[in-house]
């Protein structure tokens, strides 16, 4: 049985961490506040131009 992590916070750094410690073999779960996954990084288009 592997251990479990808890990754709070799904921005770029949240995310590669998970990743690094599944691929090592860590059971990963994330918690994100968000309904979206990033962080700070996202996509805008509420002023009909693509950001």
């Amino acid at each position: 049985m592997s251990e479990k992590i808890l990754v709070i916070g799904a921005g770029m750094a949240g995310i590669m961490a998970a990743r690094t410690l599944h691929d090592a073999g860590y059971d990963v779960t994330i918690l994100e506040a968000r309904d979206r996954l990033g962080g700070r990084t996202h996509t805008d288009s509420s002023l009909g131009n693509t950001v």
